[in-house]
């Protein structure tokens, strides 16, 4: 169990960037204007580690940030949450990290050695062995719905940045043209034996791998080797809008507060561009790739389907507030159904999808619960909201063990069918047919996830973005490398972070054993590593046996929630928070009522669907009628609002003025006058004005009411 402190856990949130322990600052700035090369900047890492570089096009982090810190919207790059950090959390920033990377050498080359100074077992050898089958074991309860939420989840949060070639050319890095070792490249090795890629129809060594781009630190000082982060660090949707401006622009209809789309309001917008990101049928000029927030949208249909209900739910949202506000004009009506939507997806992967995956008492001990009612408090610009590394290398990528091998299509008159998931990805063309949009998710909550555990579909471990027969990639192997890449830390390490006992023995069931683990997982470990402090931190995390009520093991669990609670507490935006930019109380109230269920009935012909779609449909979620289920009403605003006293007059003001198709109907008068010592009612229902207001020389005493009058009263029309 997890025995960090809270107030150990509040430390780590707030620690400061760390910076190489040999890294001595240099006075000398270098050339504003120069726009150096990849190369450049690798070189000046090796033999300037603190050279700061803000304002190059090295570092144009904190270039021309102006803020407005009046507007109750948050901006598209993520920038202005913050008000004292205001680059905190923006898109092409890096990584935050919580340790010291674990570079080579010290500040840039991939961990590759063991303790002992002997190579570490290859990333492809240690897959075959820990993190291949065929066919993983589900969950009884869990549902697929919530492998594909969390995908996401992820891509709403964080995309990593690769390197490129020449001319922003794609790197090859098994190319046997390649004369030299490229510096951006690290290749995973196949070994001859493999059991699949050294079958004698294949004979594959060599599987490409390109390292994360290289990025200075957000203090913009050349140091030890940053990946950056594409998009924004904050849970804010930018997978639907956009993690810049100009993205979100081109997203927008520009009329009514609608989001761009296709097939007449069913589909996302088509994706025109010369350069397609998915595999299109040469049969059917129609069907072209998708268009989103997020770039990875056309990954496989599930990921599409997920990006539609969203876009469907912000037009929808758009559309009643212009019923309820017909004086909004589109940039209004834009934003409010953003800020509705962004606080949707945040109470739906708190409410419901986090519970699922960390269990009641990490929700507890992070203090990831939404409230019951009013207000969260915990907002502090001191909390750092930025993606960490290692969740990002590693801990997050739990979910990849979820991943099923098929994909269920369950259309609501034909019959159910499933596809392997080699033939779905890059397809766009499958959400064309069959009730696309309805069919992927009904067929995602009515079948299993897999387990998290060490074991990994063989659809993703040989035959992921496969084109044909041996091409594929090794997704878990990849994760092992990207975590080598970024110089992430051993598990041990990230153990000790945690509270949890450090491991120094390979055994299960004696003290400093890996008692986390079975005992098949902790002797495969031993065949594999020389060390215990050499497991890598994905393999040894995925790896844990899960915690009562979770579905992930300590160690993942401590950094998922550490995530999750930087998220919520360093996010000025964040849909609970009692801060400048909070949600009216009354509509927070009414977005805590909605669910992912209830936001699939709106934008989807599903009609009866369990309430709980993260898990599989049982006894104690069984299917009920859409319209049974609770969801946001936007209607909150009808009626008068409150009296407001004016000197002797108090008005209020219709918020759900005609014509409204919905909310309560403004009946009686608009204005009434105030009845006191100071304000007094003549004959014609006038108001006398009263003191403190007094004209000429000497104010005249009025013996009915003992007060100062006016000189000759002025009679105020209504």
């Amino acid at each position: 169990m997890i025995e960090a402190s809270k107030k150990a856990v509040d430390t780590v949130l707030k620690r400061k960037p760390v910076t190489s322990k040999s890294s001595i600052p240099i006075g000398r700035r270098l050339p504003e204007k120069i726009n150096f090369r990849q190369e450049a900047r690798e070189v000046l890492e090796r033999i300037s580690p603190r050279i700061p570089v803000i304002g190059t096009k090295l570092c144009n982090y904190n270039k021309q940030i102006k803020c407005d810190f009046n507007s109750k919207y948050r901006t598209a790059d993520g920038t202005c949450n913050n008000k004292k950090n205001a680059i905190w959390g923006r898109s092409l920033t890096p990584f935050e990290r919580f340790l010291f990377p674990m570079y080579e050498d010290g500040i840039n080359s991939p961990r590759t050695l063991d303790v002992n100074g002997s190579p570490l077992p290859e990333s492809r050898k240690i897959s075959t062995e820990i993190h291949q089958k065929s066919s993983p074991s589900s969950w009884d309860k869990l549902a697929h719905f919530a492998m594909e939420y969390g995908q996401f989840v992820s891509h709403d949060i964080m995309m990593n940045a690769l390197s490129k070639g020449r001319y922003m050319s794609n790197l090859d890095c098994c190319s046997t043209k390649i004369r030299s070792p490229r510096r951006n490249c690290f290749p995973i090795s196949i070994p001859k034996n493999d059991p699949f890629f050294g079958q004698p129809h294949i004979r594959r060594t060599c599987m490409n791998f390109v390292r994360s781009l290289s990025t200075p630190g957000l203090d913009c000082k050349l140091g030890v080797r940053q990946q950056m982060n594409q998009v924004t660090h904050y849970l804010d949707g930018s997978a639907v809008y956009g993690s810049k401006k100009s993205v979100m622009d081109s997203l927008r209809l520009k009329t009514d507060g609608l989001l761009k789309s296709s097939e007449g309001g069913k589909l996302l917008p088509k994706d025109m561009s010369r350069t397609p990101t998915c595999r299109l049928p040469t049969s059917n000029s129609r069907i072209k790739c998708f268009k989103a927030g997020d770039v990875r949208v056309n990954q496989q249909p599930a990921l599409i389907s997920l990006h539609t209900i969203w876009m469907r739910e912000h037009n929808r949202v758009a559309k009643l507030l212009k019923a309820s506000n017909p004086g909004w004009n589109d940039e209004k009506l834009f934003q409010e159904a953003r800020k509705i939507v962004g606080a949707e997806i945040q109470h739906v992967t708190y409410n419901e999808y986090l519970k699922k995956i960390l269990g009641p008492d990490i929700m507890n001990r992070f203090d990831l619960n939404p409230r019951t009612s009013g207000y969260f408090t915990g907002y502090t610009e001191k909390a750092k909201p930025m993606i960490r590394n290692s969740f990002m290398a590693a801990a997050y990528r739990f979910g990849h063990s979820m991943i099923d091998r098929k994909f269920a299509f369950h259309p609501p008159t034909s019959p159910n069918f499933n596809s392997d998931l080699r033939n779905v990805m890059l397809r766009p063309d499958w959400i064309y047919r069959n009730n696309g949009v309805s069919s992927v998710t009904r067929g995602l909550y009515e079948t299993n996830s897999q387990k998290v555990d060490r074991l990994m579909t063989w659809e993703v471990t040989r035959h992921l973005f496969e084109s044909s027969a041996g091409t594929g990639m090794d997704l878990a192997a990849t994760n092992i490398q990207r975590g080598r890449d970024h110089g992430i830390a051993s598990y041990n390490m990230w153990r000790n972070v945690c509270g949890l006992p450090v491991v120094n023995n390979f055994n299960v069931g004696v003290p400093g054993g890996l008692n986390d683990h079975d005992a098949t997982t902790a002797a495969k470990f031993k065949t594999l590593y020389a060390s215990v402090d050499d497991i890598d931190l994905f393999t040894g995390g995925v790896s844990e046996i899960n915690l009562p009520g979770a579905k992930v093991g300590p160690t993942f669990a401590c950094l998922v929630g550490i995530q999750f609670k930087a998220l919520k507490y360093g996010d000025r935006f964040f849909y609970e928070s009692n801060t400048d930019v909070k949600i009216p109380l009354n509509l927070l109230e009414e977005i805590r009522k909605t669910s992912m269920a209830k936001i699939i009935c709106d934008n989807t012909d599903i009609s009866q669907i369990p309430p709980d779609v993260f898990l599989k449909s049982s006894s104690s979620n069984s299917e009920v009628p859409c319209s049974s289920l609770p969801g946001v009403s936007l209607c909150i605003n009808g009626g008068w609002s409150s009296w407001k006293r004016r000197g002797c007059m108090e008005t209020r003001r219709c918020t759900n003025p005609s014509p409204s198709k919905c909310g309560k109907i403004c009946n009686g008068p608009s204005f009434r006058t105030v009845e006191n010592r100071q304000c007094r009612i003549n004959i014609f229902d006038d108001i006398l004005a009263r003191p403190p207001v007094t004209l000429g020389p000497k104010p005249i005493r009025d013996i009915r009411i003992g007060g100062p009058v006016l000189p000759k009263p002025i009679l105020l029309s209504i």
